[in-house]
């Protein structure tokens, strides 16, 4: 959100909120993908990682210099999130053929959703509200207790994530 940005950084900053909303979707998919390059390394492929790594790299570089000219830090916001998801999702294509792994995907959608819903709502609570920072530091409090709560009720902590936690 522009009133956040503006909030933590300043007025001169706001300008960049959709630049950061952008390569934020391409950390989320880093993020959704998991350990796929840490898998990688453990069976030590290096240098399909390093490949890996340098065409996306090059794309990423050659994408800026099509899409900066033409949509400016949008475009170069757009480019590194393509850049980011793209070497994630290729990353997690190898993984799969080295190690037989499987996300239970619906088990992630819960968290997925129910963050989404709070941060949506909390996005239409700032649109009236002037943010300072107590109250800042009351929507941050109360969107992570409402988080916690609405994944304990849709059974969001399996057994195993009971186990780790103790």
């Amino acid at each position: 959100s522009s009133q956040i940005i503006q909030f933590l950084f300043g007025e001169e900053y706001v300008s960049g909120a959709i630049a950061l909303s952008v390569i934020s979707c391409g950390f989320f998919v880093n993020v959704i993908v998991g350990p796929a390059v840490e898998v990688l390394k453990t069976y030590e492929k290096v240098k399909l990682i390093f490949t890996i790594n340098c065409v996306f790299g090059l794309l990423n570089l050659v994408l800026n210099i099509l899409l900066i000219p033409l949509f400016g830090i949008f475009g170069a916001a757009i480019t590194t999130a393509l850049s980011i998801a793209g070497r994630e999702i290729t990353s997690l294509i190898f993984a799969r053929k080295y190690l037989a792994f499987r996300y239970d995907y619906i088990h992630y959608l819960r968290y997925l959703i129910i963050g989404a819903l709070l941060v949506l709502s909390l996005q239409v609570l700032f649109s009236f509200v002037e943010l300072n920072l107590m109250l800042f530091l009351l929507f941050a409090s109360v969107y992570v207790i409402l988080y916690f709560m609405f994944v304990l009720f849709f059974g969001g902590i399996t057994q195993e994530d009971l186990f780790f936690l103790e």
